[in-house]
């Protein structure tokens, strides 16, 4: 799909964006304990017509998975803190990497266990990133 097929879900309103995002979540793992929060209608600013926060059970950061669209062409995974002060982008890709995705999510689960510090996590995540779109799976 397009970012404009995806700003077409968006235009065509809540009922529309909730079976695109029903769509995404189908596909993506959510680690023991973490809450996934969609944006069903403009929550978090509506900016996106796909918008999913994966939080984990400590509530101190997110991860926000969000679609193509008129604000960017790929779909991006950022990393934020809680107060918003902070954030980072891990990831952008022009088609939906579920494996990847995954696998950024279950790593930040296990780091998250050791206590990483946000600026741990960014880092160690980037790595796997990194590793990923070089052509090798973490």
């Amino acid at each position: 799909m397009t970012p404009e097929d995806y700003e077409q879900f968006r235009s065509d309103g809540w009922s529309s964006r909730k079976v695109l995002t029903q769509a995404v979540l189908r596909e993506l793992l959510l680690p023991e304990g973490w809450v996934v929060s969609p944006e069903n209608h403009t929550e978090y600013g509506g900016v996106w017509p796909v918008s999913l926060r994966y939080v984990p059970p400590h509530g101190r950061h997110w991860f926000m998975l969000t679609s193509p669209g008129e604000v960017c062409d790929h779909w991006m995974l950022l990393l934020q803190s809680a107060s918003g002060q902070r954030i980072k982008c891990l990831l952008r890709m022009p088609v939906l990497d579920t494996f990847l995705i995954n696998s950024l999510l279950l790593r930040a689960d296990v780091l998250d266990k050791k206590r990483y510090t946000l600026t741990g996590l960014a880092n160690e995540l980037a790595g796997i990133t990194v590793t990923a779109i070089s052509g090798r799976r973490p």
